[in-house]
């Protein structure tokens, strides 16, 4: 990893930072359907949560595994760039709402394969 990627992977050190350390409905979730603390390695504490990240690394975190989601970001961009112009009249929100229809259809391509296609307006 360089740049910005590996600056955040420096500065995760032991414990994770951020949002998943605050993510209160999934702690809920957890707490009361799974009847655990920390189910997702990404809300754990110290070892727990090392050994967590250690499980997940291989499947996520690795090259092999960003490029086989390049063809998904890659489609999903283009679809985003197609329709990038729709929402142009909109003000403000219209690169709000674009910037998070676009997101949402990065986050489906990834983790889904599914190409979701928001920003079209399906």
């Amino acid at each position: 990893f360089t740049g910005d990627i590996l600056k955040a992977y420096q500065k995760e050190q032991k414990e994770p930072k951020g949002i998943f350390e605050n993510s209160w409905p999934m702690k809920d979730y957890a707490r009361i359907e799974l009847k655990s603390k920390t189910p997702n390695p990404f809300l754990a504490k110290g070892e727990e949560w090392r050994i967590g990240r250690k499980a997940v690394n291989p499947h996520m975190f690795n090259v092999k595994a960003a490029k086989s989601y390049l063809d998904g970001i890659n489609q999903a961009s283009a679809e985003a760039v197609r329709h990038v112009k729709d929402y142009e009249f909109q003000g403000d929100n219209g690169i709000h709402n674009f910037a998070q229809f676009a997101s949402l259809d990065m986050f489906f391509a990834v983790s889904l394969g599914v190409q979701l296609n928001a920003t079209g307006g399906n």
